[in-house]
């Protein structure tokens, strides 16, 4: 019996685990605004524990490695601080102008589709461009705060993403980390208890 508590620690607290990923991907929906992509919502990976290793953790990374990948955005929703830019600038869409001005290119869940960037950075494009409109208008010339990316409309020229800043304050709005932890205490205990059962049942005496 000894030898099976091993065991059943490990199958507990990796169901334990299982439910906390779930809960917390079900909370997504209150606490991000606009609601998750399924970039997001999937973007959790559980380390599950053995008998031998009782470690375990539900991390959000991405699975090749690479930063571009990476839900580091996740980081800065649990735990606020300095949001840095990915490459040399943080692009900051208004939202007003793409819903007038861009909406295909606007999901429901308040991102940008690649699309978008991919056709902006050609060169010549008839409606996009990057950078800041050549002058024309006084507060146009030499305003790097009006850099970004922009579109030619009937109304002139509107800017859909600011690139302006490198960098910006983002506040915690998921506290992930406390709902996981309320919701794996609150399971742990009867996770065990089956999982002792079960353990004790299928051993091979």
């Amino acid at each position: 019996m000894k030898d099976q508590i091993p065991f059943a620690t490990s199958l507990a607290m990796n169901n334990s685990l299982k439910s906390v990923r779930q809960k917390v991907k079900d909370e997504m929906d209150n606490h991000i605004a606009g609601g998750p992509t399924q970039f997001t919502r999937n973007g959790m990976m559980l380390f599950a524990t053995s008998k031998d290793d009782p470690e375990g953790a539900l991390i959000f990374k991405s699975l090749d490695g690479t930063q571009e990948k990476s839900r580091g955005y996740m980081q800065e929703l649990m735990y606020g601080g300095n949001k840095k830019a990915f490459k040399r600038k943080l692009p900051e869409p208004d939202i007003d102008n793409f819903k007038k001005y861009a909406p295909k290119h606007f999901t429901a869940k308040g991102n940008i589709n690649r699309r978008f960037y991919k056709m902006a950075k050609q060169k010549g494009h008839k409606l996009y461009f990057k950078g800041v409109p050549k002058p024309g208008k006084k507060q146009w010339k030499n305003n790097q705060n009006l850099y970004g990316f922009w579109m030619r409309t009937e109304d002139g020229l509107r800017m859909l993403v600011s690139l302006k800043r490198e960098s910006r304050q983002q506040r915690k709005t998921f506290d992930a980390p406390l709902i996981a932890r309320r919701h794996y205490d609150s399971i742990i205990r009867r996770e065990y208890q089956e999982a002792l059962v079960f353990a004790l049942t299928t051993m091979k005496i």
